[in-house]
Parts: structure tokens; C-alpha cells; sequence
């Protein structure tokens, strides 16, 4: 029984209980609150900063594409996307990286995708950008649909300029087999001659039908704001809120790696003195 006590008083002497650490708080209060008030300070300054960055938001141009008749597109679709991300895309890209002194693609403050909806002869510009950006998405955009607006009236131009030709091609020939029907003397060449003019004036009509049809392209909508973006970044609240938690727990380890530094000094004094 006697051998059993001292090791009972050690046990309750190295009991700790929630006024003693009550009282380490309070003693190490400073500590504590420098360390909870420096890093909830730092994640205010992030939230502001975060918060200064403005609303991402999806932005969107839609371009009508030259049609030879409704829903049929004049020329590749693929090939004019390709065109875009080949070579427009990466050329302004590189020249206002040029411009703004931007190092990485990443510091760009606007991305672009362009596609082609299913079933449509439209091509979409889409970024997403910040508020603060959207002139710079404009700028994008206008160049981008520009270039796509160059290209397609060059190959309107040129399929008009083919039917015209075509057509006033067929009006020579159709003039001419008429007035070769009128000096016609015998019925099997008057024959020949009148199958020539209905074919000639078929083909007439066909063409200046593909011609009717014939639509140039257009811009159906220049940047047009959609829905907000996911940047992926942290809103200032969370990002203060956990700060604040963060804070907290780093300021009470604070409190206690004090008081511990404190407690093996005084430990280390006593042992130096009891020598």
C-alpha cells in the first residue's frame, strides 16, 4: 500500500484541469490575441483583394455563317472553327500578352472556347471573365468575329461572282439556241433546238434559285453577358470566415507553446540551481 501512493500523487499531479488551462489562456492572452488578430488580418486583406477582382461572368458572341440555302452553310464549318483556333486565337493572344507584358497564358484575364451547335450554321465565341475584363473580351470578341466576318464574305463573294457567271453563261446559250430555233428549217433539227431551250431555261431557273438562296453571314450577337463563371476561387466570406477558425486555433497553440517554452525554462533554472 505504501509503495501504491506515490505513483497515485504523480498521477494527480500531472492532471490538467480546464481552469488551469483557463488560466494559461489568460496568462498568454497576448500571445493568443496577436496571433488570432495577424492571421484573421491577413485573410481580410485576401477577401478584399478577392472581393476587388469583380464577378466572373460568361460572355458570348454568336455569328450567322453564309448559307447556300437555309441550314446548308457555305463552305467547312470544322475548317473555319480550326481557322479561328489556329491561327486568330493565338495571334491576338500573343500580341496582347506582348502588349500587357503577360509572361504565361495563365495571367490572361479571359479565356475562349468556339464551337458549333449541333444542327445550326451559327459559331459562338464564350469567355469567362471578370467584370472588370469584359472591354477586354469585347476587344476579343470584335477582332475574333471580324476575321470569321472577312472570311465568309470572301467566299460569299466568290460563290456569287460563280452563279452570276454561270448564269449569264446559260442566258448566252439559251439566246443563241433560240435564234438558231427560228432560222431552223427542218423539224429534227427545230426538235434538238427546243430540247436545248428547256433545258438551257431549267438550268436558268436553278441557278437563279441558288442564287435567291445565297445569304451572306452576320454578327447575330456581339458579347453578349450570360450567367456568372466559376472562377474556382474562394468568396471573401469563407475566405474570412475561415480565417477566423484558423485564427482561433492558431492563437490558443500559440498561448500553449509559450507557456510550455516558459515552463522548461523555469524547469531548466531550477535543475541549474539545485546543482
Amino acid at each position: 500500500m505504501s509503495m501504491e501512493q506515490p505513483q497515485r500523487g504523480t498521477y494527480q499531479d500531472d492532471e490538467i484541469s480546464l481552469i488551469d488551462l483557463a488560466k494559461i489562456l489568460i496568462r498568454r492572452r497576448w500571445w493568443l490575441i496577436g496571433t488570432s488578430g495577424v492571421i484573421v488580418l491577413l485573410a481580410l486583406v485576401f477577401a478584399l483583394i478577392n472581393r476587388n477582382g469583380g464577378i466572373a461572368y460568361h460572355y458570348n458572341s454568336i455569328y450567322q455563317l453564309a448559307e447556300t440555302s437555309p441550314g446548308n452553310a457555305l463552305g467547312s464549318t470544322s475548317s473555319l472553327i480550326q481557322r479561328v483556333q489556329t491561327f486568330h486565337w493565338p495571334d491576338f493572344r500573343r500580341s496582347y500578352m506582348e502588349e500587357n507584358g503577360l509572361e504565361t497564358v495563365a495571367e490572361l484575364p479571359f479565356d475562349l472556347s468556339v464551337e458549333n451547335p449541333a444542327s445550326t450554321t451559327l459559331i459562338t465565341l464564350r469567355s469567362v471573365a471578370l467584370d472588370a475584363d469584359e472591354e477586354e473580351v469585347k476587344v476579343l470578341h470584335r477582332h475574333l468575329l471580324d476575321e470569321i466576318n472577312k472570311h465568309q464574305k470572301e467566299i460569299f463573294e466568290r460563290e456569287r461572282r460563280k452563279l452570276n457567271q454561270q448564269i449569264d453563261r446559260t442566258e448566252n446559250m439559251l439566246n443563241r439556241a433560240q435564234e438558231d430555233l427560228a432560222q431552223a428549217e427542218f423539224d429534227s433539227p427545230a426538235m434538238i433546238l427546243t430540247q436545248e431551250i428547256t433545258d438551257y431555261t431549267e438550268r436558268l431557273f436553278t441557278l437563279q434559285d441558288r442564287l435567291e438562296d445565297l445569304t451572306p453571314g452576320e454578327v447575330v450577337q456581339m458579347v453578349g453577358r450570360g450567367d456568372r463563371g466559376d472562377t474556382g476561387s474562394l468568396s471573401g466570406v469563407l475566405i474570412l470566415v475561415l480565417g477566423i477558425l484558423l485564427g482561433g486555433f492558431a492563437g490558443i497553440m500559440a498561448a500553449f507553446t509559450a507557456e510550455f517554452v516558459v515552463k522548461v525554462r523555469e524547469s531548466l533554472k531550477k535543475d541549474k540551481e539545485s546543482i
